[in-house]
């Protein structure tokens, strides 16, 4: 008779504690490859974003205003966007929307702007800005809403029509910090000619020609990734909470600022709960757009050397100090 050989349960534990390990070892590069992926994928969002930015330059031979709104409360500096995209009275001429509405066309969602009813507000047009639009979604944070997201959006019945992305206003304080998380945004002589520390989305109403940017293209960051951070810490201050949701909206919905301020508590940098600043779910920084159309990552410590001031300086379009891209 033959003697059948076979593991012993010592041998059988040492070859799974060894396939274990292994497998211990792969999962970090898997979950590293599989971020690095989606990182990629952002970064084509934004690339998508940046040809319909230009596409529309070549058409209208200006940028998309910020925002569509005609609700002043402090002529000429704020606007309030937000009571205006929720107004429910039909007709009446409210807006209230973004920037991104206007690019929608050259995307290749000509349905939407096609059907969008200009008498009215955002609110009046929720059965399409509660659309989703997939390039506006980072898929290292979401490919749709989250149940929690509702909360941030104009009505906790929303369906769809969040957004990763947003504008640039440049390196200055944007908005009117509101614990009701509604952010007026204020610009101090918007209607007039831009600032010199003012992004490209830094005008209600009023778009900006590529010769209002003399710190050039290259130089200047047009679009990135914004916060959508949840749930808010309870050591962060209730204005530091992040904005509503949602790319139809106009204000600090789809707009960001690259200020450092803390005279209006802006801490300055990227991910880092404070409304105005940009942020995204990749380690170590975020996607940006430039006004060029070049799309870059940004580490959350460009500005931790030597030189404190590149990242506030990509954001402003007009001070005549050039900031080179690291």
């Amino acid at each position: 008779m033959r003697q059948r050989h076979g593991f012993t349960l010592v041998e059988l534990l040492v070859v799974i504690a060894i396939i274990g390990i292994l497998v211990g070892l792969l999962l970090p590069a898997i979950n590293s490859a599989r971020e690095a992926g989606r990182r990629a994928a952002c970064a084509n969002n934004l690339k998508q974003i940046g040809l319909a930015l230009q596409t529309y330059y070549g058409a209208n031979q200006t940028f998309p205003a910020a925002c569509i709104c005609k609700t002043i409360v402090d002529k000429p500096k704020t606007w309030d966007t937000w009571t205006e995209a929720s107004n429910m009275s039909l007709g009446n001429g409210m807006h209230g929307q973004s920037w991104m509405l206007e690019i929608l066309s050259f995307m290749e969602y000509n349905r939407i702007v096609n059907q969008w009813d200009y008498r009215k507000s955002v609110m009046g047009n929720s059965r399409l800005a509660f659309t989703d639009i997939k390039e506006f979604y980072c898929p290292s944070r979401r490919v749709g809403l989250r149940p929690h997201d509702t909360d941030f959006m104009l009505t906790d019945r929303a369906t769809g029509g969040g957004n990763d992305y947003g504008g640039c206003v440049g390196r200055i304080n944007g908005w009117e910090n509101q614990t009701t998380n509604h952010h007026q945004f204020s610009i101090e002589d918007s209607s007039g000619p831009p600032g010199p520390l003012r992004g490209i989305f830094a005008r209600a109403n009023v778009g900006t020609k590529l010769t209002e940017i003399t710190d050039g293209p290259s130089h200047t960051i047009a679009i990135g990734e914004v916060q959508r951070l949840r749930p808010r810490p309870a050591s962060a201050r209730p204005d530091w909470e992040t904005t509503y949701d949602g790319w139809a909206l106009g204000g600090c919905a789809t707009l960001f600022a690259t200020a450092t301020d803390p005279e209006h508590s802006n801490p300055g940098g990227m991910s880092n709960w404070f409304f105005e600043s940009p942020g995204s779910q990749h380690i170590g920084g975020a996607n940006f757009g430039m006004a060029d159309g070049a799309v870059v990552f940004l580490s959350e410590n460009i500005d931790s050397q030597d030189n404190k001031s590149v990242f506030p300086l990509l954001g402003s379009m007009a001070d005549g100090m050039l900031a080179q891209v690291p």
